[in-house]
């Protein structure tokens, strides 16, 4: 077996205020913290060019830009209050549920609208990499190589 080694320079240029950190890790994963967005090394094995890059950092971008996070974090208050009352009635009718409802129902409301959120960052994050220049063509294969 021949082990193939490809080198790049890349020369950045400052978009915007979220720090992208490449991670030595042989995991093929990149996430965004809303803080910062991660690629582990492993994920270049998956990529054919650098605008496959561009791509994938455009889609965690993309989560940051439309807001994902927060949003995320809005669905799981208003599963978590409807747990509160469920959980609520039970203790008036003297049975007590541990806050069982609460925490799934907050767990729920935050799983809600997650396929939609990857969703809308596949197509934002392509459109980010063709606005910076990048042939995006087979984007769409990048990025369901990429999911979990």
């Amino acid at each position: 077996m021949t082990t193939r080694t490809r080198h790049s320079q890349s020369t950045p240029v400052t978009g915007c205020a979220i720090p992208i950190n490449l991670e030595t890790n042989p995991d093929a994963n990149a996430f965004n913290t809303s803080q910062k967005i991660s690629i582990q090394s492993g994920i270049l094995r998956l990529t054919r060019s650098e605008a496959d890059v561009a791509t994938i950092v455009g889609h965690e971008l993309a989560h940051s830009t439309m807001r994902h996070f927060e949003k995320k974090d809005i669905n799981g208050y208003i599963g978590a209050f409807g747990g509160v009352m469920i959980d609520g009635g039970f203790l008036l009718g003297g049975i007590s549920t541990g806050g069982a409802f609460t925490g799934y129902l907050q767990t729920a409301g935050m799983m809600a609208y997650s396929v939609a959120f990857e969703m809308e960052a596949d197509y934002v994050g392509a459109y980010y990499a063709a606005r910076a220049g990048y042939d995006i063509a087979g984007a769409e294969e990048v990025l369901a190589a990429n999911v979990a």
